[in-house]
C-alpha cells in the first residue's frame, strides 16, 4: 500500500524529463570528452614521435560509434530526430547544440510523462475537437517520418557489425513504431482529436 501511495504522488511529466535530460547529457558528454581525449592523444604522438606514423582515432572512416552515443540514441530517438536541424544550424556552438538536445530530450520525456500521468488519472483528460488542417497534415508527416524510421531501424540492423548497433537498430524501430502506433490512432480516431 505504501508504495502505490508513494507511486500516485509521483509526477512523471516532471519526474521523467528530468531523469532523461541528465542522462542524455551525461551521456553526450561523456562521449565528447572521449572525443577529445583521443585529440589530445593523436597530438601529443605527432609532437613526441616525429618521424612516425601515428593512428588518429578520430579519422578512421568506418569506426564503431562511441558507446554513449548509441546509448543516447536508442533511448531518445525521437528527440535526436527532432533535435537534428538544431544541431546543423548550431553546427560551431557546442554548447548551444547541447542545450538544443537537452531541449528535445525534455520536451520527449514530458509529452510521454504526461500521457501516463493521463492514464494514472493524475491529469484530467481533455476534451475532444475536431481535428484541424494544419494537425491532421502535421500527423500525416509524423507517420511518413515513422515509416520511413522503421526501415532505417531495419537498416542499422542489417548493416550493424557489432552488438550494440544491433541493439539501437531494434531501439530506432521500436520507437518508430511505437511512433507510428500513436499517430495512426490519433489520426483515425472519428475525426476528433483529444487536444494535447
Amino acid at each position: 500500500m505504501k508504495l502505490s501511495r508513494k507511486l500516485r504522488a509521483v509526477r512523471f511529466r516532471v519526474v521523467l524529463p528530468a531523469v532523461q535530460t541528465i542522462l542524455g547529457v551525461s551521456l553526450w558528454l561523456a562521449a565528447e570528452l572521449d572525443w577529445q581525449r583521443a585529440g589530445a592523444w593523436y597530438e601529443a604522438c605527432v609532437e613526441d614521435k616525429p618521424g612516425v606514423v601515428c593512428f588518429d582515432p578520430r579519422a578512421v572512416v568506418d569506426r564503431r560509434p562511441h558507446w554513449a552515443v548509441d546509448a543516447n540514441f536508442a533511448l531518445n530517438f525521437p528527440a535526436v530526430v527532432l533535435a537534428l536541424p538544431l544541431e546543423f544550424a548550431l553546427e560551431h556552438s557546442p554548447y548551444l547544440r547541447l542545450a538544443a538536445f537537452a531541449a528535445c530530450v525534455g520536451l520527449l520525456w514530458y509529452w510521454i510523462g504526461r500521457g501516463i500521468d493521463r492514464r494514472r488519472g493524475a491529469i484530467s483528460p481533455p476534451e475532444a475537437r475536431r481535428l484541424g488542417r494544419v494537425w491532421t497534415l502535421t500527423y500525416v508527416a509524423a507517420i511518413l517520418v515513422s515509416a520511413v524510421s522503421v526501415l532505417f531501424g531495419l537498416l542499422m540492423l542489417a548493416l550493424a557489425h557489432y552488438g550494440l548497433g544491433r541493439a539501437v537498430g531494434c531501439a530506432v524501430m521500436l520507437w518508430s513504431a511505437l511512433l507510428l502506433r500513436h499517430f495512426w490512432i490519433e489520426l483515425s480516431s472519428d475525426g476528433t482529436r483529444r487536444p494535447g
